[in-house]
């Protein structure tokens, strides 16, 4: 068999990573506001890139290694290994989270089509329900090769996101950067939303089977740190024009 490329290897689990994150977590905007600029926007700053990044990098590189070892790209067979016969409490907590966040995809899609085209709000709860069953129904590989590509889609938009609030309230957002003094809370948002979002990993184990190495797995995994934040400071760095009426301070 031959080996895999150098993207597959170091960089693909990333950018699974980063599509599962953005779909279920930051896309909105609503958990950046929550986890991070409601401690202010350079403590809100200083939480995604010291405490999330690190931690989602740490537990992604030991994770991802785990897997490697035992051969273990499906959840279940990673809990098997972990937990024992405790195994399917992470299943049961799945479904439930997995249907919280499958109803907040499907509710977004179906008001951004209703207020952009004017389309019927079952319409983009309907397509996007379809799109994630012709996936599920089409596979693992067919998964890894769509999230792969939609992440680069991703990355462009919220490059072009960040380039024109930046072109049109940069003054705000560097000012907004130095405008209050910077407490230590920010840390406990850093180290919230980053537990928040480390259940999602065992469920983006499939591109593991590509690894070989121990130093490829830790190095995979320190690299989904900054793959899947980056976008999120992107877009919080354009919210931060919009401080402090972006949000709802505790």
């Amino acid at each position: 068999m031959p080996k895999a490329s150098l993207f597959k290897r170091y960089f693909l689990p990333g950018f699974v990573f980063q599509s599962v994150v953005i779909a279920g977590g930051y896309g909105t905007g609503r958990e950046l506001a929550e986890f991070f600029l409601r401690y202010g926007p350079l403590g809100g700053l200083l939480a995604m890139t010291l405490i999330s990044t690190v931690i989602w990098s740490a537990v992604c590189a030991t994770s991802f290694e785990f897997a490697r070892t035992f051969r273990t790209y499906e959840y279940r067979g990673f809990f098997s290994r972990l937990l024992g016969r405790g195994w399917w409490t992470y299943e049961l907590c799945l479904v439930v989270f997995m249907s919280i966040v499958l109803a907040v995809i499907a509710a977004a899609a179906g008001a951004i089509l209703e207020e952009t085209f004017g389309l019927d709000y079952l319409v983009g709860v309907l397509a996007i329900m379809t799109a994630v069953g012709f996936l599920v129904f089409k596979g693992s590989q067919a998964i890894e090769r769509f999230l792969a590509t939609w992440s680069f889609v991703l990355y462009g938009i919220y490059f072009i996101l960040f380039i024109w609030c930046f072109s049109r309230f940069g003054q705000d957002i560097v000012s907004g950067l130095g405008s209050e003094s910077v407490g230590m809370r920010w840390i406990v948002g850093g180290v919230e939303y980053a537990a928040y979002n480390l259940s999602l990993i065992p469920l983006i184990l499939f591109p593991i089977r590509h690894i070989e190495t121990r130093k490829e797995a830790i190095g995979a995994g320190i690299l989904a740190g900054p793959i899947a934040m980056i976008p999120a400071l992107l877009f919080y760095l354009a919210m931060v024009g919009h401080y402090p009426a972006i949000v709802d301070r505790p």
